[in-house]
């Protein structure tokens, strides 16, 4: 009798702890979400500057150039190679 009170006093404290950590993390997308919200204009200004006065742009075409340069040696020496 003593060991099935024990279990079910454990089941309990497991089901609250996994209702309370699906709590906890809906809380904290639903405040995540809200922080997004307040800050939306901050960020948008951020990632405006990041792209066009920040370098970013630049940096992108860049990578972009490095690797179509690096698709075509690489298309280069197989065609070499076969």
């Amino acid at each position: 009798m003593e060991l099935l009170a024990i279990l079910i006093i454990v089941a309990i404290i497991l089901a609250i702890i996994k209702v309370g950590s699906v709590l906890w993390r809906i809380i904290g997308v639903i405040f995540t979400i809200f922080l997004l919200w307040v800050f939306k204009d901050d960020l948008l200004n951020w990632g405006h500057w990041l792209i066009f006065e920040g370098g970013a742009a630049e940096f992108l075409q860049q990578v972009w150039s490095f690797l179509v340069e690096a698709f075509n040696n690489l298309k280069n020496w197989l065609s070499d190679v076969l």
